[in-house]
Formats: C-alpha cells, structure tokens, sequence
C-alpha cells in the first residue's frame, strides 16, 4: 500500500515537474540599437509566425481565438493598428497595439515564434542629388515607372539617399577588359 502510494506521488510530482508547452515563452525582443532608431512606439509589436502554423489568412481568426480564449476582449482587425496581410514568403507575422497581458498571453503560443516591440527609424541626414539619372531615382523613390514610348533624358529626376552614401562600402571590379571591335564601342 506504501509502496503504490509513493508510486503514485512519484508520478505524480513527475508530471507537475515535466514543462508544457505553455511554459515556454516566445522571446521579447528589444528594439534594435542602431543609429537613427527611435523610442519603440508605445504598445505597438510586431508577431513572428513559426513557419506553417497558422494559415496566413487567417491570422486574424487565430489572433482573436487565442486572445479570447484567454479572456481579453475581441479585437476589431479593422482597426488602422493591425497589419496582418503581409506576404508569408517575406514575413509570417502580424503586428499591431497590444497590451502586456495580452503580449504574455500570444507569448505562450507554441505558434509564436518571437515578438518584437515595432520602432521607427530615420535616417540622419538626406542628401537629393537633382537631375539624376532615371535608374537612380527609381531605386530611391519607388515611383512609377516612365511613360510608354518616352525619352528619360526629357524628366528632371531626383535621387534622394542617405549623407553617408556609401561610407564603409567596398566594391570589388573585375574588369575583363573591352572589345574595341563591338559595335557599341564605335570606335572611341
């Protein structure tokens, strides 16, 4: 009778000692500390996804279910401060205004990989260069493209960049020297 009860005791202090999943806590990350980071924004994180856990769209749905299921109030996703759609070959997450118990809440979700406060950075200084070429101002203005049929020499662009432009860059050329005999050389 001593005997089984201690085995039972036994097994049962094993199965209290043993960890769940929901004692393991996804990681809190701080914001980066980089220059030009501002402040976190208050309340605000962004939700890393493990990979295939939650169907990218319906991430709200699970939000809203493991919140609930907590006792937190529903969210309404309409709301300006949510971001669920992203594209889950560049980012499986959501981000959006949370409280702290419902940030200790999603981080005991075995689908939450980590979270993360959201900060905004800036950069310390812009420099526009003016009458820059169209492939320069394209890649720092993400503008629409040119017209059909048009000439890029007849725009004025503008290239906007960092003040460092460049600084710590190294750039390695390979030159494997010119074909005076092409035509496009035209005998320069």
């Amino acid at each position: 009778m001593i005997a089984t009860s201690l085995i039972s005791l036994c097994l049962a202090a094993a199965t209290i000692a043993l960890p769940t999943p929901n004692t393991f806590l996804a990681p809190l990350r701080r914001a980066v500390d980089i220059p030009g980071a501002v402040a976190p924004i208050p309340d605000a994180y962004i939700v890393a996804l493990k990979e295939n856990t939650v169907d990218p769209h319906a991430r709200g749905d699970w939000l809203n279910v493991v919140l609930s299921s907590r006792g937190h109030v529903r969210r309404d996703l309409t709301e300006l401060d949510f971001r669920l759609g992203w594209n889950e070959t560049v980012f499986n997450g959501l981000a959006g205004r949370f409280s702290d118990s419902e940030i200790r809440t999603l981080q005991q979700q075995g689908e939450v990989s980590y979270i993360q406060h959201d900060t905004l950075l800036h950069t310390t200084a812009l420099v526009v260069q003016l009458n820059a070429v169209w492939g320069l101002s394209r890649i720092s203005s993400g503008a629409t493209p040119l017209p059909p049929n048009s000439d890029p020499a007849s725009f004025g662009f503008q290239y906007t960049f960092d003040d460092s432009g460049g600084s710590g860059v190294d750039i390695f050329v390979l030159d494997t020297g010119i074909r005076a005999t092409h035509q496009d050389f035209g005998g320069r």
